[in-house]
């Protein structure tokens, strides 16, 4: 994949217990012009979240993982990064699950697996919405 500035200086935090899931999306925003920042579980991506701090710009996280639901490890760096944008991926949603992202409490982009790479560089478009590169 070609390198692209489209997101340059913007820092992304990839959590999937599936490490050709994580690794796919860490290459594809990688070619977006992101830092990435990857996790295997909640539990790590916690530890990440309070390590890089407001270096983080979005949270990209899987919702069926087996230590963490995906819902808690976004509500718990929330807390810590009250301005992180988070997007939710899966390809198995329970009705639970649905419910809870047509809440419009929750306003955060889905994005359903299997995805191309023109599916997640609109979403991050649209999550980002013209504010693309961090100011140095």
């Amino acid at each position: 994949m070609m390198s692209d500035t489209r997101f340059c200086g913007k820092a992304a935090l990839v959590v999937d217990d599936l490490e050709s899931v994580r690794e796919l999306v860490r290459e594809i925003l990688l070619s977006l012009g992101f830092v990435v920042h990857a996790a295997a579980n909640g539990k790590d991506a916690i530890q990440i979240a309070k390590d890089r701090g407001e270096q983080l710009d979005v949270l990209i996280s899987d919702l069926e993982m087996p230590d963490m639901h995906g819902f808690e490890v976004a509500e718990r760096i929330a807390r810590l990064l009250p301005s992180i944008e988070v997007v939710y991926m899966s390809g198995n949603l329970t009705s639970e699950d649905w419910r809870f992202l047509r809440d419009d409490r929750v306003a955060a982009p889905f994005l359903p697996k299997p995805f191309s790479v023109a599916q997640i560089t609109a979403l991050m478009q649209q999550v980002f919405d013209g504010k693309k590169c961090r100011r140095l």
